[in-house]
């Protein structure tokens, strides 16, 4: 693989003052990682927690897996029956339509102005009370393709009103703790510097986690180490009602070729994760830098090479295995 450093400078992701670390691994090498820059006055290290903000979601599609597989939840079920405060206008909204972005759910800007807060202050509570004061949704669920960070927010609490357990706990309890991964979710630690300071809300992000961790996390879900129905789960691509299909599937975005990606960004963070369960090739790039299409492209990029690597390795393994001379 290229340099790391290599990389990130070209693509501009190490100017003065940012922060990152990046973490990945192939089945040769296993797990590698690269730091640079300093937060909350300390030097950045494989174990320093970032805040991952849309990355939060594939934890999130993790926990409805987990779920769906206990025979606990039904994706075709209206959300409403999860969550009754819900308007009447939302009685077809089912929580495959919350997973896939199909909702139809009103976006950001309508619920911020309906509950009379900044973004920065927002919390779960407070979009669920604003969905309940707006007159109806965007659009017809079902129909069309919108990414919602409303709709993971709603389908978060769907899932504390589903198992009693509050989100943070349920991660930790059912994802974090097993997979020994430190960090969660939440406000993030002390000492995080307060331009910085991520939303409330949790579920559309809320997720704190070194890039050791994170690379461990994807690393785990290649492996099926939750289970290989859930690993399984998570990589298929959702459809629109009238069956034609979606690249997004639960909580990451699905490639043609096998690829599974997600990116997360608030100012003064931005995060991104590639892996390719085939390969079991995995990156987690984590920075302070507002510069999302930078960390995308140099990630995805990254990945590639440990792609072509991992698959040229393999090549010559099998080319190196002698048939055994005919009788």
């Amino acid at each position: 693989m290229t340099g790391p450093e290599e990389a990130l400078r070209a693509a501009g992701l190490l100017s003065a003052g940012t922060a990152v670390a990046l973490a990945w691994s192939t089945p040769a090498t296993g797990p590698r990682t690269w730091c640079s820059g300093r937060l909350a006055g300390r030097p950045v290290d494989p174990a320093t927690p970032f805040y991952v903000a849309s990355v939060t979601k594939q934890l999130v599609g993790v926990l409805a897996a987990q779920q769906v597989g206990a025979g606990r939840l039904d994706p075709d079920v209206p959300v409403r029956s999860l969550l009754p405060r819900l308007p009447a206008w939302a009685a077809d909204v089912g929580v495959r339509h919350l997973l896939h972005h199909t909702s139809g759910l009103p976006g950001t800007d309508r619920v911020l102005m309906a509950a009379g807060v900044g973004e920065a202050e927002l919390t779960n509570a407070d979009v669920l009370d604003a969905l309940a004061a707006l007159d109806g949704p965007e659009a017809p669920p079902g129909r069309a393709f919108a990414y919602s960070n409303v709709g993971y927010v709603v389908l978060a609490e769907a899932l504390v009103a589903l198992t009693a357990t509050e989100l943070p706990v349920l991660a930790r309890r059912q994802v974090l703790a097993p997979l020994g991964l430190a960090g969660g979710l939440g406000p993030g630690p002390a000492g995080t510097p307060s331009g910085r300071r991520p939303p409330r809300t949790l579920g559309d992000g809320g997720w704190w986690t070194g890039a050791a961790d994170l690379l461990r996390w994807l690393e785990a879900l290649d492996a099926g180490r939750l289970g290989a129905d859930v690993s399984a789960r998570v990589r298929t691509p959702g459809r629109l009602d009238d069956g034609r299909p979606l690249t997004y599937g639960w909580g990451v975005t699905v490639h043609a070729d096998g690829t599974l990606t997600h990116g997360g960004s608030w100012p003064g963070w931005t995060a991104k994760t590639v892996r390719h369960p085939a390969t079991r090739t995995a990156l987690a790039l984590l920075t302070t830098s507002d510069d999302a299409d930078a960390v995308s492209r140099v990630a995805l990029a990254l990945h590639a090479q440990l792609v072509a690597g991992a698959s040229s390795q393999a090549s010559s393994r099998s080319s190196s295995v002698r048939r055994p001379d005919a009788p």
